[in-house]
């Protein structure tokens, strides 16, 4: 506590273990204010709509459906944000990064609904423009057959479901990650699509993965 307000420490590493004290180190920052808005303590700290403003739950919906509407030719992998990975998980799966600064409308302006505000939360204000993103993703564990399979199912879940539009020739690169200690090179290809959606859609399907990852739970 600082001055009545609570100061929030995290810990990133793990130093020698001090003998005489018998305490490890930690070293560690206060947690940035841009930073506490991340923390969730309760059911009351989750946000009620969609954070993201690009096309990224478009991309987590592909991977979790494809195979619902591809079938098994397609090979259903999980699907993560890039700097959002779980750790010491194994391949194959797939990481979605979305260039920032490459996020630009096609359409003018942007039309906004407008609906009546109840209660004291925010106002309802779905959006609908066309824009464009640049999505690069990173396919681990992939065999160049796998791969090529899994672009397949994503066109085809694009022409199925029209979330989204190519607007170049995707190819499927490989990339180089090494580790010295085995002298291997990992199984790495990337996936580089110039994609076309309307913001509409993906703010309803991050309301319906949101809807789909809930729980509910009872403590006896």
């Amino acid at each position: 506590m600082n001055g009545g307000s609570t100061i929030y420490i995290a810990f990133s590493s793990r130093g020698s273990f001090y003998l005489q004290a018998g305490m490890w180190h930690y070293a560690g920052f206060a947690v940035y204010p841009a930073m506490q808005s991340q923390l969730i303590a309760t059911l009351a700290d989750l946000p009620a709509g969609p954070i993201a403003s690009n096309s990224l739950p478009i991309w987590l919906d592909a991977a979790a459906n494809m195979g619902a509407i591809v079938g098994s030719q397609a090979p259903t992998v999980p699907a993560y944000a890039s700097y959002l990975i779980p750790e010491n998980i194994v391949p194959p799966y797939v990481v979605v990064h979305i260039e920032p600064e490459m996020t630009k409308a096609i359409q003018g302006f942007p039309r906004y609904s407008w609906s009546q505000k109840t209660g004291t939360g925010p106002y309802q204000l779905p959006g609908s423009q066309l824009m464009q993103d640049m999505v690069r993703l990173t396919l681990y564990g992939f065999t160049n057959q796998q791969a090529q399979q899994w672009l397949s199912g994503l066109i085809i879940y694009s022409l199925a479901t029209e979330n989204f539009g190519f607007m170049n020739s995707p190819a499927i690169q490989d990339e180089k990650r090494v580790q010295t200690e085995i002298a291997a090179i990992a199984m790495k290809k990337t996936i580089t699509i110039n994609a076309n959606y309307n913001q509409g859609a993906a703010d309803m399907i991050v309301r319906q993965l949101i809807l789909s990852a809930s729980i509910s739970f009872q403590i006896a």
